[in-house]
């Protein structure tokens, strides 16, 4: 019996370092996917630029840089993700400034930011590669449970039986030879969605999740010395019919109190249904139309604040 158990303890001993080790080659592969934004925007170091566009799809989806800094003379990158919540926005934006520096952050924000209103809580199969790091771990264990978040660090190779559909064609396969983010600067515009939403009406209200990684965000921008200021998307004129939006509204303005922060609303620049694609997003020429505006704000920004200061 006793030599039973030793050899069951050196095969699992065996087992479990090859197993480990086979995670430690497969956790290199998906950051060849240069075309997630995730591992796009956390590939780049030493970028010293103007302004960080962060947010949801309502950013990667509608504020082209290329348009904003032709009106600007900004330098300007878009690190919008796609149903991102507040926790995915803050978690990229900080590790984004640990190799790089941003002089403005413009952060979406509205009544999805505020609810926490996505499919998803959480980009867990990007995240899942960073739970080395203390604060993804924390807002991984907040999301999914202490237990689960334990397991993904310790035992990584779980993360490849979880995840890999998404990280399945990297696993086998040279990456393209350049992203297509490179050519946008983030920014993904479009003219249609994959699949449409089905809509229903909502009472929208903070959630307080969403609201932590609200104040963590201006928290770290703060600290940082950013100039930090909120926008407010266009929205299709008939987003009112599916969507309570007074409680969060409320909620926005009483955050802007609190940290003195300007908020560039242009939640009613498009009175028409024409310039969408669904009840959240602008299709591309629109979406340029809208970049253009919001870099003639922030050129009326930083002249008032430079007139502020003489």
């Amino acid at each position: 019996m006793k030599r039973f158990i030793i050899k069951l303890i050196a095969i699992s001993a065996i087992g479990a370092g090859v197993l480990w080790s086979l995670a430690l080659v497969l956790d290199r592969q998906p950051y060849k996917d240069q075309n997630n934004v995730f591992f796009w925007a956390l590939a780049h170091q030493d970028a010293h630029l103007d302004i960080a566009f962060v947010g949801s799809s309502r950013v990667a989806n509608m504020i082209d840089p290329a348009a904003f800094d032709a009106v600007a003379g900004t330098r300007s990158i878009n690190l919008g993700v796609g149903g991102g919540t507040a926790v995915d926005s803050y978690l990229l934006l900080k590790k984004f400034l640990e190799k790089n520096q941003v002089d403005a952050v413009i952060l979406n924000i509205d009544y999805l930011t505020i609810s926490n209103f996505f499919d998803l809580p959480f980009r867990a199969s990007a995240w899942s590669l960073y739970l080395d790091d203390e604060e993804v771990y924390d807002a991984y264990q907040k999301i999914h449970g202490p237990n689960k978040a334990s397991l993904l660090k310790y035992a990584p190779t779980i993360r490849h039986f979880e995840h890999g559909h998404e990280y399945r064609y990297y696993l086998f396969n040279d990456p393209p030879d350049s992203s297509r983010l490179d050519a946008t600067q983030g920014a993904r515009l479009k003219d249609s969605a994959a699949h449409q939403a089905a809509y229903q009406y909502r009472i929208t209200k903070a959630d307080p999740l969403a609201m932590e990684y609200l104040e963590k965000t201006i928290a770290l921008c703060q600290e940082k010395g950013i100039n930090l200021i909120l926008v407010r998307g266009p929205f299709h004129p008939q987003v009112d019919d599916f969507a309570d939006r007074s409680a969060s509204n409320q909620t926005i303005r009483k955050l802007m109190t609190e940290h003195d922060l300007v908020l560039l609303d242009y939640a009613e620049l498009f009175p028409n249904d024409d310039a969408f694609f669904n009840l959240n997003h602008t299709k591309s020429e629109p979406s340029r139309h809208y970049s253009t505006e919001l870099a003639k704000a922030f050129q009326d920004l930083n002249s008032a604040n430079q007139d502020g200061e003489k």
